[in-house]
């Protein structure tokens, strides 16, 4: 899958494989609700300006579905490509996009490592006023699979929480910083 329509699409296409066409239904049914309820909560709202970094060292913009993702929580990824692959750019870049929100979720990496990169390498200093998330990229934004779901509720959440309450999420999988 490279957008998230396709991970959709890959849920029923591994429920016909393993003969479970009906519970995949469902699921993707569920998912769907789900993501329906997010566009409707955050509908009325200006989308939020967003850059996802898939990696900081250097950095990397968020492609494939990551963008989809962001669009369904109510934001704007400003320098990632839905269905295109991830890039190197530089922090240069970054701040001239002037996102609201940085999202950093690094590829494979959990909740205390995109943390400890982010302080490490000063994503703060570097981009002054902006308001910087860390997030358990590894749980919520790596791999394509139903829990993009969970990811765009959480990041809804962040970007909208007045209108998009927080997800009953069973680890802690985001920081902000």
């Amino acid at each position: 899958p490279v957008r998230l329509v396709d991970v959709l699409d890959a849920v029923e296409v591994v429920g016909a494989a393993l003969d479970a066409d009906r519970a995949a239904a469902r699921l993707r049914g569920s998912l769907e609700a789900r993501l329906a309820r997010l566009e409707a909560r955050t509908s009325t709202r200006e989308p939020v300006p967003v850059v996802v970094l898939e990696w900081l060292a250097p950095p990397f913009d968020a492609g494939h579905w990551v963008p989809d993702v962001i669009a369904a929580a109510g934001g704007r990824e400003l320098l990632g490509r839905a269905g295109r692959p991830s890039r190197t750019i530089d922090w240069a870049t970054v701040a001239a996009a002037r996102p609201a929100v940085v999202l950093v979720s690094p590829c494979g990496y959990d909740l205390g490592r995109a943390v400890a990169d982010a302080r490490r390498l000063d994503v703060a200093g570097r981009l002054p006023g902006t308001q910087i998330v860390c997030l358990d990229g590894n749980a919520l934004l790596s791999r394509p699979g139903p829990r993009l779901v969970d990811a765009a509720e959480l990041v809804a959440h962040v970007l909208h929480p007045d209108v998009v309450p927080a997800p009953a999420l069973d680890a802690e999988l985001h920081v902000v910083l």
